[in-house]
């Protein structure tokens, strides 16, 4: 797994466990800090029913994750992110 991808599956396994977003909410913002990092997020519904979450790195990069119902897909520093559902739940486990 490239570093780019495990840092979007990790800062994915954050906002899933602090804070998301309900479909009845249209909008949610949040903040964690991980590996010495601070990450800053809003967390959306689009008008298609997807959870988009989107925000900044403390350290300037730049995000974006449009979760699907088995795929999180987006960009993650500039460069192409996508990873499964079930890949997010595995790295939530092993960070326990």
């Amino acid at each position: 797994m490239t570093k780019m991808t495990f840092a979007a599956k990790t800062f994915a396994v954050a906002t899933f466990a602090f804070g998301a977003a309900t479909m009845a909410q249209a909008e949610a913002t949040g903040q964690f800090q991980h590996a010495g990092t601070t990450y800053t997020y809003v967390e959306r519904t689009s008008s298609k029913g997807q959870r988009v979450i989107s925000g900044s790195a403390s350290d300037g990069r730049s995000f974006r994750l449009i979760v699907g119902q088995r795929l999180v897909r987006g960009t993650f520093n500039g460069n192409p992110v996508a990873f499964s559902l079930a890949e997010v739940e595995r790295t939530k486990i092993a960070m326990r």
